[in-house]
């Protein structure tokens, strides 16, 4: 099992764009194939950052998420947003 977690920072201006971009990015991600689970969620104390956790069947399942057009068209558009990012992936064992 994979899971990726971490956060993301984007400009207070661009937030709604920003949201409209994460809420599309995680349902196009939960249909796919080997996703357990794919959400963003907001920070309770700041309105700028984004908390990202995914949750992936194995590694081949991870590399086929990086290589979807909807991920393609996500990186593109949340680059005109995002200010900074700290996205960190760990190999994980069922419990």
């Amino acid at each position: 099992m994979i899971i990726i977690g971490g956060d993301m920072k984007v400009n207070p201006e661009f937030r709604a764009e920003a949201v409209q971009a994460f809420v599309k990015m995680a349902k196009a991600s939960q249909a796919e194939e080997g996703c357990i689970t794919y959400v963003f969620t907001a920070d309770l104390e700041a309105e700028d950052i984004f908390h990202l956790f995914e949750v992936w069947e194995n590694a081949e399942t991870l590399a086929a998420h990086g290589q979807t057009p909807h991920m393609a068209e996500f990186r593109a558009e949340i680059g005109k947003y995002r200010t900074e990012s700290n996205i960190k992936r760990y190999q994980a064992e069922p419990a």
